[in-house]
């Protein structure tokens, strides 16, 4: 169970930089470059991401829903686990 914490752990840490990514920008509204380029780096395990890692940013109005979602290798194929947070911006 220590890779699914590091795992937890590393997902939180890469939602929290596109968070920090909007908060610098000062805006939710990223560049779809910018998110594409932050959701390649989920899925890099080689660089800090996460197996099988996926994240997504869905807007609306001032408030955007990061989701970062992967799959162990050694876990069930059906298994998937996923954190969540919100940023909201005035």
């Amino acid at each position: 169970h220590q890779m699914n914490a590091e795992d937890s752990n590393r997902a939180a840490l890469l939602a929290n930089e596109i968070v920090a990514t909007m908060w610098v920008s000062g805006t939710v509204s990223l560049p779809a470059a910018v998110v594409a380029d932050w959701n390649t780096r989920v899925g890099d395990t080689a660089n800090g991401g996460l197996p099988n890692g996926q994240g997504t940013v869905v807007v609306a109005g001032n408030l955007a829903t990061v989701t970062v979602t992967w799959r162990p290798p050694a876990a069930d194929s059906t298994v998937q686990h996923r954190f969540q947070t919100q940023a909201l911006l005035p």
